[in-house]
């Protein structure tokens, strides 16, 4: 049972800090702010001590009594407390366990050096006498010290112990250090250089937890793409749909897929990352060489969606078009209503392409309304009957050959 002694305001060379606090990372910028807010509006709570010999050995609030180092505070305020060892560690461990800025590795080698101090020579012990089948087990015991469930401290210990290990945690650059316990548990299967390519990737675009599950799903499927590229396909909502195919077709796609990810060794990843075209090219190759069937799926679309994804215009975006290209001088007026069928019977067509064929088609058109010169040689005799009939008729002869020739045509049957 404690005994609290009330509090009083020691020196800060009286305090002697703990090397079994779970803490061990106090970022200087963190450690400023603290000193700034103890010089503007002094120490909000105390410090916990106990007394050890002529000092006193703090158990809580190292973070304070640094920042008081950095603002020349020469006293803080403490409650004095008779701690044991066990009892004093348990209030180190139980005050930092449950604080966010506490990182996972601290959290486990807190955890791991009270239960190899206090727990694990018991636990042996009992195991010896009971059978292992009859006793608590190690994260069961942990869990009625702290007041954390035996499951959340499973989840720590297998992250922390899959991310850089136990007692050597990352490098203080580590990106694994800035992101989220839920995306570190997301990465925590990867081996370490890849859990930190993705970790980068997951800071520098911002990834939210569903975002990360999504980005992993396709660095699992697609591990040669860009990471980047990978991010952003995940940060966008898109809508899925799935294919019925038949078992042996699945499977042997399936099969294919694990065949191929096998050869890709850690040395052809970073090949294939800067060359990563020449790898688009070669697995195409390889789809030709094993001639694979492809599956034909037909989705039915309504009219206005076949327009819009196969670039055909609907009869009123034709006329606008058109009248468009009228407008600006681009189609003569008969141009354009040429244009308006043309372009109706091709609706796939581009502007370009239709203003094209309907120049072409007017002009021949044209041609055919213009009148055709035509030179006739017509012997002397012939001549003189056409001359006689022009005469007598009252007609040019020019009028009375094209009479002539109209007349027998009708009669031979040509008629227009």
């Amino acid at each position: 049972m404690s005994t609290v002694h009330g509090t009083k305001m020691i020196p800060i060379e009286d305090i002697e800090l703990n090397y079994r606090n779970p803490r061990q990372e106090f970022s200087k910028e963190s450690l400023e702010e603290l000193a700034n807010s103890l010089k503007k509006h002094g120490q909000v709570q105390p410090i916990v001590v106990r007394r050890k010999s002529n000092k006193y050995e703090l158990i809580i609030g190292e973070r304070r009594v640094r920042a008081a180092v950095y603002a020349d505070i020469p006293r803080l305020r403490a409650e004095i407390i008779d701690l044991t060892d066990a009892e004093a560690d348990v209030r180190r461990l139980v005050e930092n366990i449950h604080r966010k800025d506490l990182n996972i590795w601290e959290k486990m080698n807190g955890l791991e050096a009270y239960w190899n101090i206090y727990l694990k020579d018991e636990y042996e012990q009992q195991v010896k006498e009971k059978g292992i089948q009859n006793v608590h087990g190690k994260n069961k015991k942990l869990s009625d010290i702290i007041g954390v469930s035996a499951k959340t401290i499973e989840n720590w210990y297998r992250v922390a112990s899959s991310t850089s290990g136990m007692g050597t945690p990352p490098e203080r650059d580590s990106y694994l250090r800035k992101i989220s316990f839920e995306s570190l548990k997301i990465i925590a299967k990867y081996p370490t250089d890849v859990q930190e390519k993705l970790a980068k990737t997951i800071v520098d675009e911002k990834l939210s937890k569903r975002d990360t599950i999504a980005f992993v799903k396709l660095y699992d499927q697609n591990p040669i793409v860009d990471l980047n590229v990978l991010a952003n396909r995940s940060k966008k909502k898109v809508e899925t749909f799935e294919v019925t195919l038949p078992v042996e077709r699945a499977e042997a796609i399936k099969k294919e897929a694990e065949a191929f990810n096998k050869k890709l060794t850690e040395k052809d990843l970073k090949a294939l990352k800067h060359q990563q075209e020449l790898t688009r090219r070669k697995l195409r190759e390889r789809k030709r060489a094993k001639k694979l069937k492809e599956d034909r799926l037909t989705i039915e679309l309504e009219k206005d969606m076949v327009r819009k994804y196969a670039g055909i215009l609907s009869v009123d975006e034709i006329h606008n078009e058109v009248t468009t290209a009228f407008a600006s001088g681009k189609l003569a007026k008969g141009e354009a209503d040429i244009a308006l069928e043309v372009w109706k019977q091709n609706p796939s067509w581009k502007l370009a392409q239709v203003i094209k064929v309907s120049k072409v088609k007017y002009q021949e058109e044209e041609a055919k309304k213009r009148p055709q010169i035509v030179s006739l040689l017509i012997e002397p005799s012939l001549y003189g009957r056409i001359q006689r009939y022009a005469k007598t008729e009252g007609f040019m002869l020019k009028e009375a050959l094209l009479k002539l020739m109209d007349s027998a045509l009708n009669q031979l049957g040509y008629s227009e």
